[in-house]
């Protein structure tokens, strides 16, 4: 199926090709190419590695993006790449389990470009059907992957927020951010010491305008000196816990019922269109609070995986079980 295929680098005269896949077959509808631009082109690190399948004809079938981020490991920086879902023509799609399918060609090509632009790794939380494709490569011998699953847990946000225990959150202020300045820097600083975060994507300011500008983000503050405590950052369209930080593992109680307070209000509520439940992925680190909050298992599994390009980097340093990971990583 995939013999005429060719697997190679995007180039800027594919663009118009790209766009007809995106609004064809994405399944999301159209985007325009200033937002192609600024998903892919114009990231904080950099452009994105973006990989075409194209037929002999020229027509672009397939494509995959991995866009380029800076992770810490160990206080080390590295390069990274979070991968994409790939986006298939609808003749392309069937019988994943295929070592001669697209998705394989695609990501072996952006793999060998990855290596050559000193990348460390690629990792990506894609969605959970898609985890046993990783898993097949795996143990077909085709390429190895880390792998990790979580559950989701829920609580309704249409109860009295006089029922939350304010006890944890004397003297903190919660506020939707305007902006992510240096405070944001100082609070990245703190927490990767403090908890200690070993693996994880770096939160610098700007990475968080472009990341989770968008969103819903609540900021906790301190209320005498008005210092930076933590954030927690809501997807408006869909109640998902998407990012959220504090700056010690002692703040971290604070941070989340106070934002959780913020929510169940009328005016919390109103910002997030209607939506009446706050969903997070069940992190070791979230599960203990989030449990003993009244947060509820739902019908819903995250997936990670990781792929170790660096052979001086030892696999166990990017684990699953060492990263602190949410689902806007």
């Amino acid at each position: 199926m995939t013999a005429n295929l060719t697997f190679r680098l995007f180039q800027s005269d594919d663009l118009p090709a790209m766009l007809r896949l995106w609004e064809a077959e994405s399944g999301w509808g159209a985007i325009t190419e200033k937002q192609w631009r600024e998903w892919y082109l114009e990231t904080p690190h950099g452009e994105s590695l973006v990989v075409v399948a194209a037929q002999e004809s020229g027509e672009v079938v397939g494509q995959q993006v991995f866009t380029p981020t800076l992770v810490e490991v160990n206080d080390r920086e590295l390069r990274a790449l979070r991968l994409s879902a790939p986006i298939l023509h609808k003749d392309f799609r069937r019988q994943i389990r295929r070592t001669d399918h697209p998705m394989i060609g695609l990501y072996l090509t952006a793999m060998e470009l990855a290596v050559e632009q000193k990348y460390s790794f690629i990792y990506a939380l894609p969605e959970y059907a898609w985890l046993p494709f990783f898993q097949w490569l795996t143990r077909s011998g085709l390429h190895p992957f880390a792998t990790a699953e979580y559950g989701c847990l829920a609580l309704a946000l249409d109860e009295n927020a006089d029922s939350i225990d304010v006890s944890a959150i004397n003297g903190l202020t919660v506020s939707i951010a305007a902006e992510f300045g240096e405070d944001y820097n100082k609070l990245w600083n703190e927490a990767k010491k403090s908890f200690p975060i070993n693996c994880a994507v770096i939160r610098k300011p700007h990475w968080l305008n472009w990341k989770i500008g968008g969103h819903l983000t609540l900021e906790v503050r301190h209320a005498s000196d008005r210092s930076l405590v933590g954030y927690v950052a809501v997807k408006k369209e869909s109640g998902l816990l998407v990012d959220m930080l504090a700056r010690k593992p002692e703040d971290l109680s604070g941070v989340v019922i106070a934002a959780l307070r913020m929510l169940k209000s009328e005016e919390g509520r109103a910002t997030l269109n209607g939506i009446n439940s706050l969903k997070a992925m069940e992190t070791p680190i979230l599960r203990p609070l989030l449990r003993e909050l009244g947060f509820a298992p739902v019908e819903f599994k995250f997936a990670f995986i990781c792929d170790n390009l660096d052979p001086l980097l030892a696999d166990e340093t990017i684990a699953p079980e060492q990263w602190y990971l949410m689902p806007n990583d």
